[in-house]
């Protein structure tokens, strides 16, 4: 308990060495002094009462001043406001004197008039390691003979006034001007200290605030640089910044110095040598030091101008300048040095070439911005300096601008000038204000809104600039605009990487732009020029407009020389440009050629020629290909990238091909291109009045992709070869390659009429059902047929897609097919049935047999066997002639028109495949054809009907879909038309099934039943099944009935059905007319509802003995009636039950009690009988209690409500007997346990015990059993008489907790 207290009064006595500071005053160094003891922000100080050597160690350890080297006691020259601590007593090891037993601050009393004067070991000298009044502060302990550490700048120095204003004026240096932000001095020792000031007044010495912060990382040492230290620098020329007048910085401001005695002085502090030659003249001191040094900028090695790596080169030897911390106030520097103009690059962009370094002669470089050099400003100079990356600077007089690849220069792809690189500008982050900026650098006004892209120009294949422009309103040069590396990977868009998304380069337009054209041919007529929306034409001034200026307008439009010159007279509305051009004829463009004066008769006349060259535009072939332009004969292609799609509408629609440009899925080898771009004016309609801007050499702009074009009029449509004309699949011939139609795209009425006109088919039909069908592939995926129901194909708009898609059938007015009649479904005579129920015959004139080969392919019938010859009556024949044909794909391709029959011969054409169609049973089940099941997508009644009939199975009376298709598997999809009498004949194909499968049933498959001996009700079986009918319609013929009852005796109609029957639905009905003469014609799937099934008796029908019915309730009434007497039943039980099971007990408690007392002597001597048998006790014990309450309860009623589960039979003492009955608990035997009980002893046969904790209180039903006891039952050799009820006040009576 002591030591507890003991510690607490010494945690309380301590004090922290951060709140409670000392400091020593009035001494000749920091270490020597008045003790003073900051406390509670008071100083206050200290007595002297027990003071000791130890006492001075541990002083001169708290203020960092070594050891104590004596004290002495001095007069108090002022009056002691705060004595803080007195009665110290210290051991020496403390490492301050809070630490030392104290009775507390501000306890122990201290009135003596003196003071404890202190000396420690350490003598301390603070200096500015770096210039005059400037530098990094360190310290010295021994006077300064020699350099022991530094303060250090981390934890506050730069925000501490006190602590640098203090240094400052203790140098006599005035007062602390700036703290450099940026390390300007090496830390050269690992010794460290750190000032803390803050809150204390009256100090002298920046030692008095100094702190050993032990374990403190210290990476930069504090730096100052004070009032009075003066900042110089050399104006001159840049190519020796060591020499020239020498100013001294004033504020913002630089002025002369005049000081000639103090030159070497100055280019030392200056790290320009020593000095080697000085001057005095009016305007300052002229400065010659003795080192040469310049700035330089190299890239790659190389010098470059007024962009790259920043170097110094002293005495011809260059090293780099690190890029820490370097700014746009450094870069500004080194661009006004260079006269290179302002720095273009962001504060955050430094050179990231280049590995660590340690040959840096600049690190950490902070300049004020006004500065003559970067030399100049304000570094680490140290030898040895390591670094990361290099300083790097863009100056404004490194950028230009210009717009390539088009006539002119006003127009153009932009391309900036860049690190010494002419490079492209990615579109995306470009800004109209920067377009604004360009157009204006280049003297062609401002840019020209883009909207809709109505111009591209060429990319060309130069780099990318890897950064970003921002231009502002009034920046009139691109190079004063804000230029930012791009993030590494990605571009200015979020999420945009460089490296997936291709650039696009930016173009631009001025309002300056001006185009010539001839308004004539393409190498011929008046010379135009047009400037934006407004056209003009050139003076024919016969001063200006002369052979040498009209031979340069010639070749601008790539027209070969001039052949003749002349003017002609303006219309009214023709406005004459008002510039005139002298040109030379050497010029590649008029807008190169210089400018001239007005002349007298400018508005008089235009200038018109006539070139010697011929220029084509077409197509490589016909209406789809390369663009090829033809100069002369010499003929090359056009680059793509600039190429714009009203260009091809252009060419398209001058070379009649339609209005639209097609997307082309396919090329062909391409060709060779000569043009980078084609420029046309709003208008022109013809390409060959656009100027043209050819290849320069070696250039790879285009990489060699020229412009291709596909117009509407190329696509060309067909009919898929087939049996039938005008009518089936539809294909379009798109860049020479067949495509199929998706359904989709005929959507539209008007695209179906356009279509069957398009072919000579007349107007669109009905739509065709075919079955799924799925086209993979390039597919035409849409028509756009919007308009005019009029319209070609051609002018149309039409797209394709990579597919798939379910593809097209189309059916036109004008169809036909081919038919076989009198024969199978793969043969028979040929007829050409048509659209509107014409036939005629094929006539054998012309047919051959490559066409009976294609037609068999067509009927899904193989390979021709046969084409034999049948005389034919048909009125009309047709006539095939394919003589000559190529590669024939479709008969109808050599059809002839019908002419009235002259030639009686007809075609009758026999194939191999004959299709197999069965039903799954005989005349019914599933249809299949060449064991194939078919799908129930199109099925009608009438394919039913074929199908019986060709099977031999008579009438059709219907099919029905229910069996589910496996997935994933092809059924056949059957579609007929009215000339198709086999289903083999019928168009099928293959696809999966989204329905269920068809089965048929036919007359051929039925049977009849009825349900007794001779009569009962009908049954049938046509769909494989026994099912009954409807009733029978009245009158129902009779002789029908008659065939059922052939073998029964006959028909006999006095015979009633039963009156008690079940209404039913039934599904088959019997509709016999009195035309039918058998009753299988008469089964028809019709349904009926809630109807008696159909009944029949014949006379040799005998009926069945029937149960009476009439006065039997109800089924439903009867359930409930026995459902309620159980339920009634069962509540009874249970209630007589509870009651008599706790009865049951009590009797038995009772006479156990009593039988073990008169039986007491047997039971000690062991003289007992075996228990022969349980179930006769058990039945005495129900007899007693069926006396008692007059109720009776079997023996099992008793055992199962008492629970009595045999265990072991053994034999029992008297002694046992009673300690049993002893281990029960009377207060626990009470009427309210009516079905509980304790163990009970059946002549040695013991019980299980329940929980006697259990809760009865639900069954407390028997309230005058107030007390249930155990019992011991006689063995059966006893006297079987009933044993008299024992109540309280017998001598046999067990009273509860006491012994018998």
């Amino acid at each position: 308990m002591m030591l507890l207290l003991f510690l607490f009064l010494l945690l309380c006595t301590a004090i922290a060495k951060d709140e409670d500071r000392l400091i020593l005053i009035d001494g000749s160094n920091p270490c020597e002094g008045i003790i003073q003891i900051y406390h509670d922000n008071k100083l206050g100080y200290i007595g002297d009462k027990h003071w000791s050597e130890k006492t001075e160690d541990v002083v001169c350890k708290s203020t960092q001043c070594g050891k104590g080297n004596g004290s002495t006691q001095e007069p108090a020259m002022r009056p002691l406001d705060k004595v803080w601590l007195n009665e110290v007593k210290c051991k020496g090891h403390e490492s301050h004197l809070g630490e030392c037993t104290h009775p507390g601050f501000g306890i122990s009393q201290f009135d003596t008039g003196t003071l404890r004067k202190i000396q420690c070991s350490n003598k301390i000298n603070i200096s500015l390691d770096g210039y005059a009044c400037a530098g990094a502060v360190k310290y010295s302990t021994d006077a300064g003979e020699t350099y022991s550490g530094n303060f250090c700048k981390d934890n506050g120095w730069d925000k501490d006034k006190d602590a640098p204003n203090m240094l400052c004026k203790s140098l006599k240096c005035g007062t602390a001007k700036e703290i450099p932000k940026k390390p300007w001095i090496t830390l050269k020792k690992s010794e460290k200290m750190w000032a803390d000031c803050s809150g204390i007044k009256g100090l002298t010495n920046l030692w008095q605030c100094a702190t050993a912060k032990k374990g403190s990382a210290c990476l930069n040492p504090a730096t100052v640089i004070c009032s009075d230290h003066e900042i110089l620098q050399l104006s001159g020329d840049a190519s020796n910044v060591c020499s020239g007048l020498l100013r001294q910085r004033n504020g913002k401001t630089w002025t002369p110095v005049r000081d000639i005695k103090r030159s070497t002085e100055w280019c030392e502090r200056m790290n320009c040598g020593t000095s080697a030659h000085s001057s005095l003249a009016d305007d300052g001191l002229q400065l010659n030091c003795t080192d040469n040094v310049r700035v330089v900028l190299m890239d790659k090695g190389e010098p470059s101008h007024c962009y790259g790596e920043v170097y110094i080169e002293r005495n011809n030897y260059s090293q780099p300048v690190c890029a820490s911390l370097w700014s746009d106030k450094e870069a500004e520097v080194v661009c006004n040095e260079l006269r290179c103009g302002s720095s273009v690059l962001g504060n955050d962009e430094k050179s990231s070439r280049g590995e660590d370094m340690d040959d840096v002669i600049m690190h950490n470089v902070e300049c004020s911005g006004t500065e003559s050099s970067l030399w100049h400003c304000r570094a680490q100079r140290d030898q040895n300096l390591r670094c990361s990356s290099k300083a790097y600077v863009v100056c404004s007089e490194s950028m230009e601008v210009r717009l390539k690849d088009t006539p002119g220069t006003c127009a153009g792809r932009l391309e900036i000038k860049y690190e010494g690189k002419w490079q492209r500008v990615d579109k995306q982050g470009w800004e109209d204000k920067n377009s604004n900026v360009v157009c204006n650098q280049l003297n062609c006004t401002e840019s020209v809104k883009n909207k809709g892209n109505f111009q591209k120009y060429s990319q060309g294949s130069g780099e990318f600039l890897a950064n970003t422009i921002t231009c502002g309103r009034n920046d009139d040069s691109i190079s004063k605009c804000v230029v930012k590396n791009r993030s590494p990977g990605y571009s200015d868009i979020t999420g945009r990487l460089d490296s997936n998304v291709k650039k696009e380069a930016v173009g631009i337009t001025c309002k300056g732009h001006a185009m010539i054209f001839l308004d004539g041919d393409s190498c011929s007529g008046k010379v135009g020029i047009k400037n934006l929306k407004q056209k003009y034409w050139l003076s024919g001034s016969n001063v200006t407009w002369n052979k040498e200026t009209a031979n340069t307008v010639c070749q601008e439009m790539h027209c070969g020389g001039v052949l003749n010159v002349n003017n002609t007279l303006p219309g009214r509305e023709e406005k004459v440009w008002d510039k005139f051009y002298s040109c030379s004829g050497n010029e590649t463009s008029l807008f190169n050629c210089g400018e001239t004066q007005n002349p007298k008769d400018l508005n008089f006349t235009i200038a018109t020629v006539k070139c010697s060259g011929e220029k084509t535009i077409k197509l490589s072939e016909g209406c789809l290909g390369y663009v090829n332009v033809c100069l002369n004969g010499e003929c090359g292609g056009v680059c793509a990238n600039p190429w714009t799609d009203e260009d091809s509408r252009m060419l398209c629609t001058s070379q009649n091909c339609g209005e639209h440009v097609l997307k082309p899925i396919t090329k062909t080898k391409p060709m060779k291109v000569k043009f980078k771009s084609v420029h046309c004016t709003e208008m022109t309609h013809n390409l060959t009045k656009c100027n043209l801007v050819s290849f320069d050499d070696n250039d790879k702009t285009c990489n060699n992709d020229p412009a291709y074009v596909v117009c509407s009029g190329s696509v060309k449509a067909r009919f898929t070869p087939s049996r039938e004309k005008c009518s089936g699949g539809l294909e379009v011939n798109y860049e020479k390659q067949w495509l199929p139609v998706c359904k989709d795209a005929l959507k539209d009425i008007k695209t179906r009429h356009t279509i069957c006109r398009e072919l000579d088919c007349g107007q669109a039909a009905a739509e065709i059902k075919d079955g799924p069908k799925t086209a993979k592939g390039h597919v035409l995926s849409e028509i756009d047929d919007s308009g005019d129901d009029s319209k070609a194909l051609k002018q149309c708009m039409m797209k394709t897609n990579a597919g798939p898609c379910t593809p097209a059938d189309l059916q036109c007015s004008s169809s036909s097919m081919f038919a076989l009649f009198g024969g199978t479904a793969c043969s028979g005579n040929l007829f050409v049935h048509s659209k509107d129920n014409n036939k005629s015959a094929v006539s054998t004139e012309g047919w051959t047999e490559t066409m009976g080969n294609i037609l068999c392919s067509n009927l899904n019938c193989g390979n021709l066997i046969s084409n034999e010859t049948r005389k034919t009556t048909a009125s009309w024949t047709t006539s095939f002639s394919c003589a000559g044909v190529q590669n024939l794909k479709s008969i109808w391709d050599c059809e002839t028109s019908p002419l009235p029959s002259s030639n009686t011969n007809q075609i009758f054409i026999k194939c191999q495949d004959e299709p197999k169609v069965n039903l799954s049973t005989q005349c019914a089940g599933e249809v299949t054809v060449n064991d194939l099941e078919v799908c129930n997508t199109n099925w009608e009644d009438r394919y039913s009907r074929l199908v019986c009939q060709e099977l031999s199975c008579s009438n059709a009376i219907g099919f029905s879909a229910v069996k589910e298709p496996i997935k994933n598997k092809d059924y056949f999809h059957v579609n007929c038309e009215e000339n198709h009498y086999q289903i083999g004949q019928c168009k099928r194909v293959k696809g999966k099934c989204e329905k269920t499968l068809v089965s048929v049933f036919c007359a051929g498959n039925v049977k009849f039943n009825s349900t007794e001996e001779c009569g009962g009700q009908i049954q049938v079986n046509y769909r494989n099944k026994w099912e009954k009918v409807c009733p029978l319609a009245k009158p129902f013929p009779e002789k029908l009935l008659e065939t059922l009852c052939e073998n029964c005796e006959g028909y006999n109609s006095s015979i009633k059905g039963s009156e008690v029957f079940n209404r039913v639905d039934l599904e088959t009905t019997l509709s016999c007319t009195k035309d039918h003469n058998d009753l299988m014609h008469c089964v028809e799937q019709k349904r009926c509802v809630g109807q008696k099934p159909a009944e029949i008796y014949c006379n040799g029908y005998v009926p069945k003995p029937e149960k009476t019915a009439a006065h039997l309730p109800p089924p439903v009434g009867i359930i409930l009636g026995v459902g309620l007497l159980l339920v009634l039943v069962i509540i009874i039980v249970v209630i007589i039950r509870i009651c008599i099971v706790n009865k049951g007990k009590n009797i038995s408690m009772r006479m156990l009690r009593k039988r073990m007392s008169t039986k007491e002597v047997e039971i000690e001597s062991g003289d007992y009988d075996n228990i022969p048998d349980m179930s006769n006790q058990m039945e005495d014990l129900g007899a007693a209690r069926f006396r008692e309450d007059g109720s009776f309860h079997s023996n099992n009623d008793v055992s199962d409500a008492a629970e009595m589960q045999p265990l072991t039979l053994q034999t029992l003492t008297a002694a046992e007997g009673e300690h049993l009955l002893q281990d029960v608990p009377m207060d626990k035997v009470s009427g309210k346990f009516c079905s509980s009980f304790i163990p009970s002893v059946y002549n040695g046969v013991t019980a299980e015990e329940e929980d006697p904790q259990e809760d009865y209180d639900d069954i407390e039903a028997c309230p005058e059993f107030t007390q249930t006891e155990a019992e011991v039952h006689e063995s059966p050799q006893e006297s079987t008489a009933e044993e008299p009820l024992l109540v309280e006040g017998d001598d046999d009576y067990l009273v509860p907790g006491q012994d018998g």
